[in-house]
């Protein structure tokens, strides 16, 4: 999808720091914008819902719900407003979280189906861009 090697790895690098770093400070400002506050321990469900997009959390999520267990963050940047040595990790849960009914898609299951987009969306993106493209 990209004239050069250095395009290529400049995207890699992008995305990686998007997805790994820049995913919850999106999320974090969004709910602030629509909240006036930081998110805290008892969130509304689409705040989880755009948290669980990434494909990292949704792996993550995935993982906690087969292991039946809460699963630490790759990186956490504690921009929620949760003190976090003041809170067990099954409050962390997203049953918890969410205070009532959990919705379906903060369902384990549900992060799979969205594992599985991170990976069949790029993967057909990539084939048609090559299937379409000029080698010659």
């Amino acid at each position: 999808m990209t004239s050069t090697r250095g395009q290529a790895l400049a995207l890699v690098v992008s995305v990686f720091v998007l997805l790994l770093v820049l995913w919850e400070m999106i999320a974090v400002a969004l709910y602030y914008v629509v909240n006036g506050t930081r998110p805290g321990l008892e969130v509304e469900p689409w705040y989880l819902f755009i948290y669980q997009l990434n494909p990292l959390e949704a792996y993550r999520h995935a993982l906690g719900g087969a292991l039946d267990s809460f699963i630490w963050s790759f990186v956490q940047l504690g921009i929620e407003d949760i003190p976090i040595s003041e809170v067990e990790p099954d409050e962390r849960l997203l049953d918890a979280r969410v205070g009532g009914d959990t919705p379906f898609y903060l369902q384990p299951w549900f992060s799979l189906v969205t594992f599985a987009g991170w990976i069949i969306v790029p993967v057909a993106v990539g084939y048609r861009q090559f299937r379409n493209a000029d080698l010659e």
